[in-house]
């Protein structure tokens, strides 16, 4: 909206790129991960920086001192194999959306005068993954953790009997932030959904086959003198 308050008129849809013009010839999964194999391999006509393109823009860890690198424990070739599984199996039910399946059914062009004539597009598929990817890289890959943090130190004081009373607690990390940091409780945390209750840690706690599990987390932080992994088990250890 200009200052005037008239609304200019929008520009022409950008033309369409080559996934959303084409109608697949075969399932829409398979097309998926065709793509992202010309993507990995520098193949696709819109990016030139060779080999890797993709493991570069979204598989990347940064160090401590902010230098990035390739995650080591998120790759590529590890994704796509999920990403099949996820697409046609999936989890309880639940499967990963990359577009309408082999079935008969159609999606949408998104975009332009053709936007009522149907056909099986890329885009749909592409932009969901975008969009995992996204979320997967600032809560994970970017730390390259699949578990929580031990993150949280003691508060500094120096009348608290905790250690010499230094007043440099910082230092110290309580094993009860396994059970919640950042004023979270997460055995008191309980899912909105009824389908997803079997999740949480109220029911959990109640539970004879979750009653004597001890667990250790398999992340920890990689600056030097970082706290060990989080570890959770009976309140009687």
């Amino acid at each position: 909206m200009e200052e005037d308050c008239s609304v200019p008129e929008l520009p022409p849809p950008s033309a369409k790129g080559e996934a959303q013009v084409e109608v697949l010839t075969v399932n829409t999964t398979e097309s998926i991960l065709e793509y992202l194999r010309k993507a990995e391999a520098g193949e696709l006509t819109s990016d030139g920086r060779g080999y890797g393109t993709f493991t570069r823009v979204a598989f990347m860890m940064r160090a401590y001192d902010g230098s990035l690198f390739p995650s080591y424990n998120y790759r590529y070739d590890d994704f796509v194999d999920a990403l099949a599984v996820m697409t046609v199996t999936g989890i309880d039910g639940e499967t990963f959306y990359v577009g309408e399946p082999e079935n008969g059914k159609t999606a949408r062009y998104l975009q332009g005068e053709n936007s009522t004539k149907k056909g099986t597009s890329l885009v749909p598929g592409l932009v969901n993954i975008a969009a995992f990817l996204a979320q997967a890289m600032t809560e994970s890959i970017i730390h390259d953790a699949c578990d929580e943090f031990n993150a949280q130190p003691l508060p500094n004081s120096t009348d608290d009997g905790i250690g010499l009373d230094d007043g440099i607690d910082h230092f110290r990390f309580p094993i009860s932030n396994a059970c919640g940091q950042n004023g979270r409780s997460y055995q008191d945390e309980q899912c909105n959904r009824p389908e997803d209750r079997m999740y949480d840690c109220t029911t959990q706690l109640n539970s004879e086959e979750f009653a004597s599990m001890e667990i250790t987390a398999f992340s920890q932080s990689r600056w030097p003198g970082s706290p060990g992994p989080l570890y959770c088990g009976p309140k009687t250890m």
